[in-house]
């Protein structure tokens, strides 16, 4: 199996938050990766990042109407899932939210208007779920033990993103498990 197809450069956060608290830091300093595809899968990407210009735009200003049926989620889009064969600027498939107050990671479905599901407890979190599966992805083990590795990992660093089975990640490694 291949490795995961991750575009190096990092878009970091260049506009000052207050109200973003540690995540600001997190984005400042970490960044975020440009883009993160899988090989052989036919789905979005993994994650295309929504800060190439260093600043955060509300999911209201990103996604305008299409944000009022992903129901009451206030935060900022730090990245997206989106379809790699597009020629042109579609829309995202769905929206990777930072939301305000809370600092936990949403995904908010932007073409079916599904509730928000959970995805990490923070930005930093979120990065380090990112890396995680980097880290185990491309690695020599068949598919379903690079999937246990990955869970393991994940229920280790954040407990709650693995808690429900209706989570993104459970989800994502449930959909992965068909490649």
């Amino acid at each position: 199996m291949m490795r995961a197809v991750v575009v190096t450069e990092r878009h970091r956060l260049r506009e000052k938050y207050p109200d973003l608290g540690a995540a600001a830091r997190t984005l400042a300093l970490r960044g975020v990766p440009r883009e993160v595809r899988i090989p052989g899968w036919t789905g979005p990407t993994f994650f295309t990042s929504e800060l190439a210009d260093g600043r955060l735009r509300t999911l209201e200003q990103f996604a305008g109407g299409a944000a009022e049926g992903a129901g009451v989620v206030a935060g900022w889009v730090l990245g997206s899932m989106r379809d790699p064969m597009s020629w042109g600027d579609e829309p995202a498939a769905a929206v990777f939210v930072l939301e305000r107050g809370s600092g936990r990671v949403l995904l908010v479905d932007l073409e079916q208007g599904q509730r928000p599901v959970f995805v990490s407890s923070s930005a930093g979190l979120f990065l380090d779920a990112i890396d995680v599966f980097l880290q185990w992805w491309g690695d020599e083990e068949s598919v379903a033990q690079r999937l246990k590795r990955i869970r393991t990992d994940l229920a280790r660093i954040d407990p709650p993103s693995m808690a429900s089975p209706s989570n993104h990640w459970p989800q994502w490694l449930d959909d992965l498990n068909e490649l």
